[in-house]
């Protein structure tokens, strides 16, 4: 009977206890499932946090598909029509359709815009340089940033030998006015592109303030020879120092320039790595819808690389490397 007691009671104390430890089994695999939730929960929180800050930043341009529709939507909405500045135009017959918004009068020419500050510009060594594009007889825009960044070189491509001599000749005189004579200003007779080649116009092209080179020459006999040289060599002769700001003021040039630089094989690259792109848009040469498009195509090979800080189109638009 003694046995048979102790027996019992050692079963029963055998039962107790393990069951205490399935209790305790339990009970620790859910505070272990609890705790696997809560940091489950946190990652998620923090992730989601994460993807809103990363869609909302402009970095992650170079992810977002470019829309073409959209951007055709807003070119359209921008198209260099009105009334026209008729007291500067009275000899010009009349007419809806412009070559920017300054002419057009439409409200939305934003010259002023490409002078905006550039962020850091102010404090950079003198390492930095500024090209201008279509310097024309004045460089004006070199002018300009030369007085905001006087620690910046500057170079001024004008294709035309006319224009080039005057253009010169204008510096020459700036640099004898104190201030501008320690300006690191050097003028260059010739055009950019993708390659080195030679270009034809006439003079009747070439009267007034711009020139647009697909102006047909046939009816004219005075032709004027340009020269154009591939970004990459002018680069060399440029001291090899990537320009901080690509500033295209070339009347009607960027048609072809910026797609051929922004597409080549060989100078793509090179290119894509200027810090800032920037440049006005002219409705010169072929029917104004035709420019539509093909601004949004420029744009749109620029976005693989840049983003767009500002831009209206026939008027003036900044493009800043991702």
């Amino acid at each position: 009977l003694l046995k048979k007691m102790r027996r019992r009671i050692l079963l029963s104390t055998l039962s107790k206890n393990s069951n205490q430890k399935d209790q305790r089994f339990s009970l620790s695999n859910i505070i272990h499932f609890l705790c696997i939730g809560l940091v489950l929960l946190v990652v998620f929180i923090i992730y989601k946090d994460y993807v809103m800050l990363i869609s909302e930043s402009p970095d992650n341009d170079r992810n977002n598909t470019f829309d073409s529709m959209e951007c055709l939507r807003q070119v359209l909405n921008e198209l260099p029509i009105g009334k026209g500045r008729l007291k500067k135009y009275k000899s010009v017959p009349k007419k809806i359709e412009f070559e920017h918004h300054y002419t057009a009068n439409t409200g939305l020419w934003n010259m002023e815009q490409r002078f905006n500050p550039i962020p850091g510009l102010t404090t950079m060594s003198n390492s930095c340089a500024i090209w201008e594009v279509g310097a024309h007889i004045l460089a004006k825009d070199s002018e300009t940033f030369s007085e905001m960044y006087p620690h910046c070189e500057y170079h001024a491509y004008e294709p035309v030998p006319d224009f080039y001599q005057q253009l010169e000749a204008n510096w020459q005189e700036k640099k004898t006015k104190e201030g501008v004579a320690k300006i690191n200003f050097t003028a260059h007779n010739y055009g950019i592109d993708s390659s080195d080649t030679k270009l034809k116009t006439s003079t009747k092209a070439l009267k007034g303030e711009g020139s647009y080179l697909g102006d047909t020459i046939d009816a004219d006999k005075d032709i004027v020879n340009l020269q154009i040289k591939s970004f990459s060599n002018v680069l060399k002769e440029a001291s090899g120092k990537i320009p901080i700001l690509f500033n295209v003021n070339c009347e009607g040039c960027e048609w072809e320039m910026l797609p051929n630089l922004l597409t080549s094989a060989s100078q793509a690259k090179l290119f894509r790595s200027i810090p800032i792109i920037q440049f006005g848009t002219h409705n010169y040469g072929k029917n104004l819808g035709q420019r539509a498009w093909e601004l949004c195509k420029i744009r749109e090979q620029l976005s693989e690389s840049h983003r767009m800080v500002f831009g209206v189109a026939f008027g003036w638009e900044r493009w800043v490397k991702k």
